[in-house]
């Protein structure tokens, strides 16, 4: 471990009596996402576990050029589907980032919707004051569906339904970089909430990676995972990767 490297937010949690819960396939035979995973899977939370995920979008290909947005990233996440469990996997999250990764809750901001209003005392707990809300209205959160208000992918199989509330780290240049998202369940439905592993440390260094530099690193994981289960490489690989990097990691 790099000298005055936090413990990262798996160890946290173990350490407040947490277990981890095996992580899905990165391959998931799905059409969604060009066969990739997406995200963690909600069903599989109990209150007491977190998820370790490795995940990759095809939709980032278009926003490659943001910095911040990776082909290959990981999500560690926890289970938010009642009120209750919601404010306190919100409460650990910000504890984590506040008070052991060290980021500044003045260079915080939060993106939402009037949903999500009973998490503003919370925030102001750690820092994070009304003005730096953003609320957008309901209707653009739903017809988006990629979060920052309300998270439902079109076409996800397990078809996710949830408001949510996202929080961005300014960067000294002004970058934000989205580095946690809580969903918040309705209903009984499922929901998790958690922390990008790769995007917090970003904010903690300053130092962003490029997108060109994760897509070997996709390629060899699915590339594995293939070998390792005899799932066929699906499609959303070489969408992300371009068939030259696939081709590259084969042998």
């Amino acid at each position: 471990m790099v000298v005055g490297f936090p413990i990262g937010f798996d160890v946290f949690l173990e350490q407040r009596g947490y277990t981890a819960a095996p992580a899905a396939s990165l391959i998931t035979g799905h059409a969604f996402n060009g066969g990739l995973r997406y995200d963690d899977d909600a069903g599989i939370h109990t209150e007491k576990t977190y998820v370790k995920q490795q995940v990759a979008r095809v939709e980032d290909v278009a926003k490659k050029s943001t910095p911040g947005t990776l082909p290959f990233f990981t999500l560690i996440a926890i289970d938010t589907s009642s009120p209750a469990l919601a404010v306190a996997s919100s409460d650990l999250v910000l504890a984590y980032l506040t008070g052991v990764v060290g980021l500044d809750p003045s260079r915080m901001r939060v993106t939402t919707t009037q949903k999500s209003s009973a998490f503003l005392p919370l925030l102001a707990k750690y820092g994070i004051t009304d003005a730096q809300v953003r609320l957008r209205s309901w209707d653009d959160a739903v017809k988006d569906g990629a979060g920052s208000g309300y998270f439902a992918p079109a076409g996800h199989p397990a078809k996710p339904s949830a408001p949510s509330f996202s929080l961005e780290y300014v960067m000294p240049d002004g970058v934000e970089l989205e580095i946690a998202e809580i969903c918040h369940g309705e209903s009984g439905g499922r929901s998790s909430g958690g922390i990008g592993v790769e995007r917090v440390e970003m904010a903690r260094t300053g130092q962003i990676p490029s997108w060109d530099s994760q897509l070997e690193a996709l390629a060899r994981a699915v590339q594995a995972e293939s070998k390792r289960t005899g799932a066929v490489v699906p499609p959303g690989t070489a969408a992300i990767t371009g068939s030259r990097v696939v081709s590259t990691v084969s042998g």
